[in-house]
């Protein structure tokens, strides 16, 4: 993609200097995101046994005896999906004031 991308402005090519300056970033912004992102979700399914419960549950019942979802089981992993968005957002907020983690889990247990 990068390798195709022209200049907006000028309309050309991107040099190799920029083209390798912008992948070191994809790849050391991205991996140090997801890295965190990925060890503070973990510590919060930790503290929220009856949250690590039920995803537990989910991840049982979609994924059977696999180990990795295809992208069809993907889609059936809404709770998953819920306590990540939940988490990243969660994670601008103090925990002793934003309690985000708690009542979308409470709403999700509510019939």
């Amino acid at each position: 993609m990068l390798l195709a991308a022209k200049d907006p402005e000028t309309g050309k090519e991107l040099s190799d200097e920029v083209i390798r300056d912008n992948v070191i970033t994809f790849l050391f912004a991205g991996h140090d995101t997801t890295a965190h992102s990925m060890a503070f979700t973990v510590y919060e399914l930790t503290q929220n046994p009856p949250v690590l419960r039920r995803l537990q549950e989910e991840l049982d019942r979609v994924l059977g005896d696999n180990d990795i979802p295809d992208a069809n089981q993907l889609k059936d992993l809404e709770y998953l999906d819920m306590v990540i968005k939940v988490r990243n957002y969660r994670g601008i907020c103090k925990s002793d004031t934003c309690h985000i983690f708690f009542t979308a889990t409470k709403e999700q247990n509510t019939p």
